[in-house]
């Protein structure tokens, strides 16, 4: 494997088992990747640092799906504008969106197109330099998710 890690860098790490975590970390070219790094080798970051508008404005995303596009919208909100697919078999392809506006509280922030039972919610959580996205299976098509670990896009709006 080619991507790697140097010191310094975020990871989400899963449970030790024979001295060794699961860690997912994104590369330099935005790519989310998982391996297996010595626990020795970790140490837990200090979660310090809420949201801001400032860190949640440009384009968000985990491979180019989905994709979440953040504007500012005043002095205290944001906007976002989502969008996500799924291919299932054959020509079978689902596609979902959702716009809102929303202000950040502490390190979590949620997205809401409505009041209405099944209408779509996004809740985004920072993890270091990462956003940690939760959808309510409301946004799209069958299968369409805005969930995962998002990176914001180098050269993104």
């Amino acid at each position: 494997m080619k991507a790697y890690l140097v010191d310094g860098d975020v990871v989400f790490g899963g449970p030790e088992d024979k001295n060794f975590r699961c860690v997912y970390y994104g590369t330099a070219k935005g790519t989310i990747v998982a391996g297996f790094v010595a626990a020795d080798n970790l140490a837990p970051v200090a979660e310090n640092e809420d949201l801001t508008q400032d860190f949640l404005v440009g384009t968000w995303s985990s491979d180019g799906n989905p994709t979440i596009a953040i504007a500012a919208a005043g002095e205290k909100e944001v906007r976002a504008e989502g969008e996500a697919w799924w291919r299932g078999l054959g020509d079978s392809y689902h596609t979902g969106s959702f716009s809102a506006v929303a202000s950040p509280v502490g390190k979590e922030i949620t997205f809401r197109e409505g009041d209405g039972a099944y209408s779509c919610k996004v809740d985004l959580l920072r993890r270091g330099p990462y956003l940690v996205a939760q959808d309510n299976s409301f946004c799209g098509g069958m299968n369409v998710r805005f969930s995962g670990i998002l990176m914001k896009v180098r050269g993104g709006k």
